[in-house]
């Protein structure tokens, strides 16, 4: 069963383009060192949301005990170290079972739909996740 790792950061002022890059070079050979890890996905938050944080990191394991490799493996322990510790002001994370990858939403026409039946589709898919997601036994990891 596939687990995601999400990964949310906010930097501190001293932060430049420098350290992103090196941030993202990092990221991005991070998948090719530990065994089970799917992808890693990462980058710079758009603000589309606004109010977000800067940095996104999303990182798909085969098991948790993937996951815990991840976060024991050296490369990821250093990546922190050098490039997180120090230079991050706030973080966020969490990991969840990724059942499907499906939006739930099935095939859609988005230019079919107004923006209000669009949005209740997505609340009706999103409470059917959550319901599912509640009927999990508490010791799933």
């Amino acid at each position: 069963m596939p687990y995601r790792h999400v990964e949310l950061y906010r930097w501190a002022d001293h932060v430049d383009d420098e350290h992103l890059n090196r941030v993202a070079e990092a990221f991005d050979g991070l998948g090719n060192r530990v065994p089970g890890v799917r992808s890693v996905t990462h980058g710079i938050d758009i603000g589309l949301s606004g109010g977000g944080y800067d940095y996104l990191v999303v990182i798909d394991v085969d098991s948790v005990l993937a996951w815990r490799a991840l976060r024991d493996h050296p490369a990821y322990v250093l990546l922190v170290e050098e490039l997180f510790t120090g230079h991050v002001v706030d973080r966020v994370d969490g990991q969840f079972r990724v059942e499907r990858a499906s939006s739930g939403l099935g095939e859609i026409d988005m230019d079919e739909l107004s923006d209000d039946e669009l949005m209740a589709q997505a609340r009706r898919a999103a409470q059917a996740s959550m319901d599912a997601l509640m009927a999990e036994p508490d010791d799933i990891i």
